[in-house]
């Protein structure tokens, strides 16, 4: 059996581009299903609103908020973390995918509660 290498390597290449292609078009597709969700933007609407209610409060405010399962928030370093996904989630990350964190600047101390569908904000004298 006599192999044509000319031939081997245009067809490695042709299986290459396409290869390249499916994986580009799958990337846009999961980016513009996404998008069109509008999660991140609404990701983005509650970090800062959550953020600009705690630049108003005071000590001994108590801030609750009811929302989906799938939602946790954190303060880390003086910045509001929305994350989505599990609620048992402990890790955060500004970097992690589904979340995103809005700056504040109250400097009392914040004390976050709740349970899956509810979160309480507590402010108390920063000590």
């Amino acid at each position: 059996m006599i192999l044509n290498k000319k031939g081997e390597m245009e067809l490695f290449t042709k299986i290459l581009y396409i290869i390249v292609i499916i994986i580009v078009f799958g990337a846009l597709t999961y980016f513009i299903f996404d998008s069109a969700s509008g999660r991140v933007v609404k990701n983005q609407i509650i970090s800062k609103q959550v953020a600009l209610i705690l630049d108003q409060a005071e000590i001994n405010d108590v801030i609750t908020i009811e929302h989906e399962e799938n939602f946790k928030l954190a303060i880390e370093d003086q910045n509001v973390i929305l994350k989505q996904g599990s609620s048992n989630s402990e890790k955060s990350s500004y970097f992690m995918p589904g979340s995103y964190s809005y700056p504040f600047y109250n400097i009392n101390k914040i004390k976050i509660t709740g349970t899956e569908t509810k979160t309480v904000l507590s402010l108390e004298k920063n000590e």
